[in-house]
């Protein structure tokens, strides 16, 4: 499990280092601001695609916009997270450089294509396929961006959702990333 790391190059720069000490599958958890009304500051979103307006991709897949992570370990975050009582979305993340650059014209160019805009996913998915590394992520959605303004989460309320997922993180850190697919009984 790795992250955050803030923006691609930064977050990319960490894949890489990871890949080359021999690490082979990879969690990211981060988080993202949200482009629809339904994904609201609280909720979870486990990307299944991400779209570059971002540069760093392109060095690892040059000509490739749309980018994906690995489907097992989608899957994997995705029954994981149903154990936590947060409500958890999956769709398309959009991934920029510009943070400061989310304004009512990004929102209206992206937000009928991506439910989430964030600065790493799809150059994650771009070096981890080049890099043979099976990597998906989780993103706690902390704001949601529309015509009105951004609406953010409570930094208390950050605290208590991370609280709630810390076991699962934990099992994870202990036992492995298996731990998803077959859990502990006793």
């Amino acid at each position: 499990m790795a992250g955050p790391a803030l923006g691609a190059p930064q977050a990319v720069m960490l894949l890489e280092n990871l890949a080359a000490a021999g690490v082979r599958e990879v969690w990211v958890w981060g988080w993202c601001g949200s482009l629809r009304e339904e994904l609201s500051p609280g909720t979870i979103l486990v990307p299944e695609k991400a779209l570059s307006a971002e540069g760093t991709s392109a060095y690892y897949l040059p000509g490739t916009c749309t980018l994906f992570p690995e489907p097992e370990l989608v899957a994997e975050w995705k029954k994981l997270l149903s154990q936590v009582p947060i409500k958890i979305f999956s769709g398309t993340v959009v991934s920029t450089d510009a943070p400061y650059r989310e304004d009512e014209s990004f929102w209206r160019r992206f937000r009928d294509q991506a439910l989430a805009v964030d600065m790493e996913c799809s150059a994650l998915f771009a070096a981890a396929r080049k890099l043979r590394v099976k990597l998906a992520a989780a993103l706690l959605v902390t704001d949601r961006l529309s015509p009105e303004g951004h609406e953010r989460l409570p930094s208390s309320v950050r605290r208590e959702i991370f609280e709630a997922l810390l076991p699962a993180f934990r099992r994870i850190m202990q036992e492995g990333p298996g731990t998803a697919r077959a859990p502990k009984t006793t």
